[in-house]
């Protein structure tokens, strides 16, 4: 790779494949540290509306460090590749986690009490983005890397950045997953408001329920099934703790003025009981 920076780099393994970029795991022959090399088409990620790796070099460059956001090293590009070096985290999306909690093998089993803590780390990781104008637009349960005790926010390539917390829906592309995004985003008809923080903390409902169920409400094969789900609120809280139920009650509800932010929320979980 005739890039200066990376000269000093050995890739070790392909950990992760995404929609635009293919994510590695790296060695520094220099130091022996390991790091994750993210590298990006920009034949795939050359239209504006699909600025994957701008969006995710313009996060890193206002963004300062916090556990519980992936850590930016480094960044280069050539004519038709970006490439970002990254912290290298040693574990197993959130996804994965609870899909091998919920079968029958007692050692991979993850109590409530870990869920809950990784929870209020993913909203601690949310704030620190809001506090720098950042709106990840994409949380989910693929998005979330489990690390020991610690839950870390990948993935920036969706991300919104804006000084204003409440923008036109025509003013801004949004790249996260169907399902993912708010009534208000799914709504592609009415373009209301869109208040950004809300993008994400819709986002954090769906993986919260998924947390607790192995399911991802609201999401089908077709993009405008999943649009129409979120649209109509087709989701079963019944199948949910009380105290879950709860909460999700104040995140999956087109009135805002019903809805909470990120603090209410945390409030909310870090009294919840974990029997």
């Amino acid at each position: 790779m005739p890039i200066p920076i990376f000269k000093s780099l050995k890739i070790i393994t392909l950990i992760g494949k995404g929609r635009h970029s293919n994510v590695y795991k790296v060695l520094n022959k220099e130091n022996d540290k390991c790091f994750a090399l993210k590298r990006i088409s920009k034949n795939i990620a050359m239209h504006r509306e699909l600025d994957f790796y701008q969006r995710e070099k313009r996060a890193f460059d206002v963004l300062t460090p916090h556990p519980n956001v992936v850590t930016f090293k480094a960044y280069d590009e050539e004519e038709n590749e970006a490439f970002f070096i990254l912290e290298y985290i040693d574990g197993f999306t959130l996804q994965r986690i609870i899909n091998e909690s919920r079968k029958d093998e007692e050692q991979k089993k993850i109590s409530n009490s870990q869920i809950k803590k990784y929870l209020i780390q993913i909203l601690d990781g949310i704030e620190h983005l809001h506090k720098h104008n950042v709106y990840h637009s994409d949380i989910k349960p693929e998005n979330i890397v489990i690390c020991g005790e610690r839950a870390v926010i990948v993935d920036l390539g969706s991300s919104i950045i804006s000084d204003k917390k409440t923008v036109k829906y025509r003013d801004v592309s949004f790249l996260g997953t169907p399902g993912f995004l708010p009534p208000e985003v799914a709504d592609m008809v009415s373009r209301s408001d869109v208040e950004l923080p809300f993008v994400d903390l819709w986002a954090f409902g769906v993986t919260m329920y998924f947390a607790y169920t192995n399911h991802v409400p609201f999401v089908s094969n077709l993009a405008a099934e999943s649009h129409n789900n979120v649209k109509k609120l087709n989701v079963d809280l019944s199948i949910l703790p009380y105290e879950v139920r709860e909460i999700l009650e104040y995140i999956f509800t087109k009135d805002k003025q019903k809805r909470l932010e990120l603090k209410e929320i945390r409030k909310l979980i870090m009294r919840m009981n974990c029997n």
